[in-house]
């Protein structure tokens, strides 16, 4: 038998261990979420759901709020956050994020270490963008003094860091040394990588474009045809044959007709180096109305060749016609870039 004290001392003693039981899950209940709004928001972002994603990460911010001021995912969470917000065109916000995420980063690993370089390197992309060339050299050389010191100099992110301030001097017109960086990172990329990696072609391409504003159309040449050729077999590659006949233009044939265009996405190389243009692709539309048999037919390069196919093959057409039957039909199709 338990009199008042004794029942009261029980109530307190499971009273406490309540609190201690909640106290440990706690901590496991917010990481939990942290991952799930993360988790959640990365699958927006790559679908294209950009409120979704901006919204899930959002709740991740608020979470992570209540982990250590030096705790590394707060970083993580203040990067994506920035993302979702350049994927809606918003420029300007992501400048604060990313300047916190250095920060955070900054306490949460060794200031000289590859992860604070990743921060760094994403950061400086960014500014760049931005066209904020002191702030982006700054983070571009952090991290590369942190990617040399535990890499060595004959890596491929070595090679990433020296392509981006290749860059950022050729927007500096700053020739020269834009030139021996750009040497410098193809280099190490056909080394280390081979010389039909997609990153040695963006270097040869970037390499290429600063010949042809050297005056130098004669070297830039063999570059822009190599680099060419390896974007025409991914096209290629990225397309369905088409076997059977296909129609053209003539008497007796409706031709097909767009009915639903998605807009492709800049690729971020192709936005430091303020690069446009239109990329010109043969293709077929099916008798279903959709897209194969792509073939290049004029290069920009930089990425902007595959994006150009990737927003093509989500293209739907009203399909061509002879008589009353739906037929193949050959296209030339047109994808512009621009930068606002």
């Amino acid at each position: 038998m338990y009199d008042g004290r004794g029942q009261a001392r029980l109530a307190a003693s499971v009273l406490s261990g309540v609190c201690v039981l909640l106290c440990l899950l706690t901590p496991i209940r917010a990481q939990d979420a942290w991952q799930e709004a993360i988790d959640a928001g990365d699958l927006a972002l790559a679908t294209n759901q950009r409120q979704e994603a901006l919204e899930q990460f959002a709740t991740a911010r608020r979470v992570s709020a209540g982990f250590g001021a030096a705790d590394p995912r707060r970083a993580v969470t203040l990067v994506r956050l920035a993302r979702a917000y350049r994927s809606l065109g918003d420029l300007a916000k992501p400048e604060e994020l990313y300047e916190a995420a250095i920060d955070v980063s900054e306490k949460a690993y060794d200031p000289s270490s590859l992860e604070f370089a990743e921060y760094l390197n994403e950061a400086g992309r960014y500014f760049h963008s931005r066209r904020k060339y002191r702030r982006a050299e700054e983070l571009y050389r952090s991290a590369f003094a942190n990617r040399v010191k535990h890499l060595g100099r004959e890596h491929a992110d070595v090679a990433e860091s020296i392509n981006n301030l290749a860059v950022l001097y050729e927007n500096e017109v700053r020739y020269s040394k834009s030139e021996v960086y750009y040497q410098h990172a193809l280099r190490i990329r056909e080394t280390v990588l081979g010389p039909e990696h997609t990153d040695t072609v963006v270097t040869m391409e970037h390499y290429a474009r600063l010949l042809v504003k050297m005056n130098h159309s004669d070297q830039a040449q063999p570059l822009l045809e190599r680099a060419e050729a390896v974007r025409a077999r991914h096209v290629a590659q990225a397309t369905e044959a088409v076997s059977g006949e296909v129609f053209r233009l003539g008497p007796g044939v409706i031709p097909a007709r767009l009915n639903e265009r998605t807009e492709p996405e800049y690729t971020e190389e192709a936005r430091i180096a303020r690069h446009e243009g239109t990329v010109v692709m043969q293709a077929v539309i099916t008798p279903d109305g959709g897209v194969a048999g792509l073939r290049l037919v004029r290069s920009l390069g930089l990425g902007l060749d595959e994006k150009a196919v990737e927003a093509v093959r989500s293209w739907r057409f009203d399909p061509a016609r002879k008589g009353n039957a739906p037929v193949a039909f050959r296209v030339s199709l047109e994808v512009s870039f621009r930068i606002l």
